[in-house]
C-alpha cells in the first residue's frame, strides 16, 4: 500500500470533525512507532466546500514592489515551497512535511488577512508575515509535491474555539519551544504553550562574535538598549522554561533592562538575522570582544521546523506533529468557522523572525 497516497482519501473523508489527537488514529497506518491515540470524537458531519478566497500579496521583483492577487490555495503552494525544505527527505516524510506546512500557511493567511490593509494589501511576502515566492521559481518535482499537499488539505486550517489560531512557527527551537506570552508579553493562548522537543542531532549551536565598540554602537541605535559611552557586560537575569533569555541587563554608562527578544531584535537589525539567531544564548566577554553563544533559530514559539522534519523522518504523521506543537487546537474546515480580518498587530508566522 502507498501510505502517502492512501492517507489522502481516508483522512479527508473523516478528519474535519476530529481533534488532532483523534486524527492521529487515521494516520497511524502510515506512521511507525506512534503511541495509542486519544479517544476519537463523534461521527463527523459532511465536509462543506471551502469558500472562495483570495489573498492580496505584496511581492518584490527586480527591487520594486507590486501587489498580486492570488487564490488562497495558490498562495498556499507558493508558501509551502518558500517556507520549508523538501529536498533530501524520504517520500513519505516529505509528504507529511508538505501537508503540515500547507495547513500552517493556510491558517496563518486566513487568520491575518488584512494585516497590511492600510497599505492596500493583505500580506507581505517576507518574514514579517510569511514568505511567499511564485511556484514557478522552484523545480517541477517540488511544485508537484506542494500542489498535492495543498489539494489534499484543501480548506483545512488549525482552529481553537471555532477561530483560526495564530499558527506561529520558526526554524529551530534549540530543543524546547517557549510560551508566546513569555517571549512577547501578554497572555499565552493555550495552543502556544512551551513544549520540549528532544529530537537528537537536530538542534544546532551557533556563535556570534563582535567588538565592544560594534556592540555599543548597535545598542545606542535603539532607545530601549541605549548604554551611553561604554558597554561593560550583558547579564541574563531571567530565563524561561526553555532556557531563553527573558530579561537581560545591559551594563554600561546606563544600565537598561530589556526583554531578550528586544535585545535580539536590536542586534539583528544592526548585523543581520543570522547573527544572534535566538534568545537561547549566553553572553561572554573576553577583553574587547563579546560572544553570543546559543542554540536555535527564530523566536521559538509554535512549531519548530527542524524538529517537525526530524519527527517526519522517524515516521510521525503530519497530524501527530501538529498535535505535538499546538496542543488543544483542532483541524477544522474554513466553511465552519467565524472569520475576521486581523489588523497590524498580528505576529509574524514565518520561520526566521
Amino acid at each position: 500500500m502507498n501510505c502517502a497516497a492512501d492517507a489522502t482519501g481516508s483522512w479527508r473523508r473523516k478528519a474535519l470533525a476530529l481533534s488532532l489527537g483523534g486524527l492521529a488514529l487515521l494516520a497511524a497506518g502510515c506512521a511507525s512507532g506512534t503511541t495509542p491515540p486519544p479517544r476519537v470524537a463523534p461521527t463527523p458531519r459532511p465536509t462543506p466546500a471551502p469558500p472562495d478566497r483570495v489573498v492580496r500579496v505584496q511581492v518584490t521583483e527586480n527591487g520594486r514592489h507590486r501587489i498580486v492577487v492570488r487564490d488562497l490555495e495558490d498562495y498556499v503552494v507558493g508558501s509551502i515551497l518558500s517556507e520549508t525544505a523538501l529536498a533530501g527527505l524520504p517520500a513519505v516524510a516529505a509528504t507529511h512535511v508538505a501537508r503540515l506546512q500547507a495547513v500552517l500557511a493556510r491558517t496563518y493567511a486566513v487568520a491575518n488577512l488584512g494585516r497590511h490593509a492600510r497599505e492596500g494589501f493583505d500580506l507581505c511576502s517576507e518574514t514579517h508575515c510569511q514568505v511567499y515566492r511564485p511556484p514557478d521559481a522552484y523545480p517541477e518535482r517540488f511544485r508537484s509535491m506542494a500542489r498535492a499537499a495543498a489539494a489534499e488539505t484543501r480548506g483545512v486550517i488549525l482552529a481553537y474555539e471555532g477561530r483560526p489560531i495564530q499558527a506561529l512557527f520558526h526554524s529551530d527551537c534549540g530543543g524546547h519551544t517557549s510560551d508566546a506570552g513569555i517571549v512577547w508579553g501578554g497572555v499565552t493562548p493555550p495552543y502556544l504553550l512551551a513544549v520540549p522537543d528532544p529530537v537528537e542531532a537536530t538542534h544546532r549551536p551557533w556563535q556570534f562574535d563582535l567588538s565592544a565598540e560594534q556592540l555599543r554602537e548597535a545598542l545606542n541605535g535603539d532607545a530601549r538598549t541605549r548604554v551611553g559611552n561604554r558597554v561593560d557586560r550583558i547579564d541574563v537575569v531571567e530565563r524561561d522554561v526553555a532556557g531563553r533569555a527573558t530579561r537581560v541587563v545591559i551594563d554600561g554608562e546606563r544600565a537598561p533592562m530589556v526583554r531578550g527578544e528586544e535585545l535580539r531584535a536590536v542586534l539583528t537589525a544592526a548585523f543581520g538575522a543570522r547573527t544572534v539567531k535566538s534568545t537561547r544564548f549566553d553572553v561572554r566577554r573576553d577583553g574587547n570582544r563579546f560572544s553570543f553563544v546559543g542554540t536555535g533559530f527564530g523566536h521559538g514559539v509554535g512549531l519548530c521546523q527542524v524538529g517537525a522534519i526530524a519527527r517526519a523522518r522517524r515516521g510521525e504523521s503530519f497530524v501527530a506533529i501538529l498535535g505535538h506543537y499546538y496542543a488543544g487546537a483542532r483541524l477544522e474546515h474554513l466553511g465552519r468557522l467565524r472569520l475576521t480580518s486581523r489588523g497590524p498587530g498580528a505576529r509574524a508566522g514565518s520561520a526566521t523572525p
